[in-house]
């Protein structure tokens, strides 16, 4: 799996989420195959993601040097991984239908659940482009073929229309 990945794509798309892999990190290896270890974590992870895998990312760490940060500047062992919280995208796509609701009203929602959660969370940009990648994830299409003029179909967003009859 850590070598081959390409090889597993395919068979992983099958699954709602995957953890990436455990590269056994052991208190007493050298700090070096310790670190090579995390990356190889989140290289993994990053190639899953990029061919539309959910990524769960598996945080593990060897001994203090790789959680501390005595030796650098950062904590190793969670370098690659998202600082913010992730919006509930199940939730997203459910209130959206209902009338009245805009993202810009999830993301105050949202704003406020990270804030009494002690979470950083993400500006509206990011929170509208990652709402845009689980909408495409998660959308249905599909092309009719028709003459040009020979129907007319509209969409209604807001409240029903009422006959003034």
């Amino acid at each position: 799996m850590i070598t081959n990945t390409e090889e597993y794509i395919d068979d992983l798309k099958q699954f709602p989420g995957i953890i990436t892999p455990d590269c056994s990190l052991y208190l007493d290896a050298p700090l070096c195959v310790q670190i090579a270890d995390i990356y190889l974590n989140r290289a993994v992870g990053h190639y899953m993601q990029k061919n539309g895998i959910y990524v769960i990312p598996n945080v593990r760490w060897g001994d203090e040097r790789t959680y501390t940060t005595e030796i650098f500047n950062d904590k190793v062992a969670f370098l690659g991984l998202p600082k913010h919280s992730m919006p509930d995208y199940a939730y997203i796509r459910k209130e959206l239908l209902r009338n009245g609701v805009s993202k810009k009203l999830l993301w105050t929602e949202y704003m406020d659940d990270c804030r009494a959660n002690g979470e950083e969370p993400l500006m509206y940009s990011q929170f509208c482009y990652h709402i845009q990648q689980d909408e495409q994830k998660h959308r249905a299409t599909m092309h009719i073929n028709r003459k040009p003029g020979e129907q007319v179909e509209v969409d209604w967003a807001g409240d029903p229309a009422t006959s003034s009859s």
